[in-house]
């Protein structure tokens, strides 16, 4: 229930994330409950200023100084003082004091006598013992420089202010709960969403990440991040799917060589009295082995690059000559197809590079476009520095690439749907832009389905 006490509530977290509702809550409520006794307080200090006053004026209109001067008569009676509790004239240094005949056993006459002529105040306490009892006096000034101080007893009003604080003051330690609890019901409904997230999450891991997060919270920033979970997981699915079918392909390329590899060993085994077979079928099973640690080592090497700790012997090149060399390596290749090799490189192109790697770029671009290149056709590569940097395309004129694979073939063990009947591991242009990169530099392709491909690559220029 929304209202019922979880156990989760004491967690720490959730304490420290509903402390600013609590003090929001109980800070105000400490507010408002101050500004109510500041105003009790006033209406109440105004109220015996008030009453004070109008007593004074009455008595003053009753009473003429000639009166009060009289030591005898009526205004010892102390019905004549009219509610005050004392009365006082101060002419100089001379004093004259009247009070009220029950409560002069009360008071410290030396107290009345050290209070100051113009002192005003509510809630003075001038008697002897201090339970409580209180005074309002106020004073006036009368003519001939005589000063008029009375006092009225104020025990009513003081004793109602008293009340409102003990008041105040229980409400202070009750909304000190209040806060905590309201509190706690804000951070539970905030984090309602978060928790529908979660069961959304944990049906989608029961279904397998077949079943979608519905985006209805009505809050768009918690929409935004399950939309964006939502497309996490379809990546997931999407990567684990291609993976699938990576490792198939891997498995296939490497199937080929371990079962030759095989194959040529229990031939070998054949022929225990022959030691020419025994020395071809040792050499075909270092050639098959060889063939897949060179598919391992490419792995490795892709890892390597993919993290960051490729390891590269930078060193100036003349990128002109590293071309050539490729360009003659892979003359037999291009001469089994049919296909001319045309070079068009601007002299004088340098850079800093590690020569072996990027070598290994220049013989996997122009791998494929000898392999995927028309039979009888043209491979162009050419060199030039461009806005201060060295291109350097690789452009065939074969089957092309569709535009649905173009953004997936740089990813690791990706094989195009019409590469497949060709032999490798997916592994070249992953590698190709893996070793540009940590170069500094890019790579770009460009393509038409069944009219060809051209593979540029930027680096920068020493």
């Amino acid at each position: 229930m929304f209202f019922g006490i979880d156990k989760r509530d004491f967690n720490l977290s959730r304490w420290r994330a509903g402390l600013p509702f609590f003090l929001f809550f109980w800070l105000g409520v400490i507010a408002i409950f101050l500004f109510l006794a500041m105003l009790v307080r006033g209406s109440l200090h105004n109220f015996e200023i008030h009453e004070t006053e109008q007593l004074v004026a009455a008595f003053l209109r009753q009473n003429t100084l000639s009166d009060i001067y009289r030591e005898t008569g009526g205004f010892e009676n102390t019905q004549q003082l009219g509610g005050l509790t004392f009365v006082r004239l101060i002419h100089g240094h001379d004093h004259l004091i009247r009070i009220q005949e029950t409560s002069r056993s009360s008071f410290n006459f030396q107290d009345l006598v050290d209070l100051a002529p113009e002192r005003v105040g509510v809630w003075l306490s001038l008697k002897k013992n201090k339970d409580g009892g209180v005074l309002t006096v106020v004073s006036r000034k009368l003519t001939g420089g005589i000063v008029f101080q009375a006092g009225k007893d104020a025990h009513v009003t003081h004793e109602i202010y008293r009340r409102v604080q003990l008041v105040v003051l229980i409400s202070t330690v009750c909304s000190f709960f209040l806060a905590w609890f309201f509190a706690l019901l804000c951070v539970r409904k905030s984090l309602k969403p978060l928790k529908h997230v979660g069961e959304r999450l944990a049906a989608t891991l029961q279904n397998h990440g077949d079943a979608g997060l519905q985006k209805t919270t009505n809050i768009p920033e918690l929409d935004a991040v399950l939309e964006h979970i939502e497309q996490l997981a379809r990546n997931n699915r999407s990567l684990i799917i291609e993976m699938q079918a990576s490792l198939d392909n891997v498995a296939h390329d490497l199937r080929t060589p371990m079962t030759r590899l095989r194959s040529v060993a229990e031939y070998g085994l054949q022929s225990v009295d022959e030691p020419q077979r025994l020395r071809d079928a040792l050499s075909d099973c270092l050639e098959e082995s060889e063939r897949v640690l060179a598919m391992l080592r490419i792995m490795m090497t892709v890892a390597e690059a993919e993290s960051g700790t490729m390891h590269l012997v930078l060193e100036p090149c003349n990128v002109e000559e590293s071309l050539r060399d490729i360009a003659d390596l892979y003359a037999y290749v291009a001469e089994e197809k049919n296909i001319e090799v045309h070079l068009n490189l601007q002299p004088g192109l340098k850079t800093v590079a590690d020569k072996t790697r990027i070598s290994q770029v220049w013989g996997n671009l122009l791998d494929n476009a000898i392999k995927y290149g028309k039979t009888g056709g043209q491979v162009f590569i050419r060199a030039t520095r461009n806005d201060g940097r060295l291109q350097i395309d690789f452009e065939d004129h074969g089957m092309g690439i569709s535009q649905n694979e173009l953004t997936r073939i740089w990813d690791r063990l990706y094989r195009g749907d019409r590469s497949r009947t060709q032999q490798g591991l997916g592994l070249g242009l992953n590698y190709v832009r893996a070793v540009v990169q940590a170069h500094g530099g890019e790579v770009k392709v460009r393509s038409t389905l069944h009219q060809g491909s051209c593979f540029s690559v930027y680096l920068p220029s020493s």
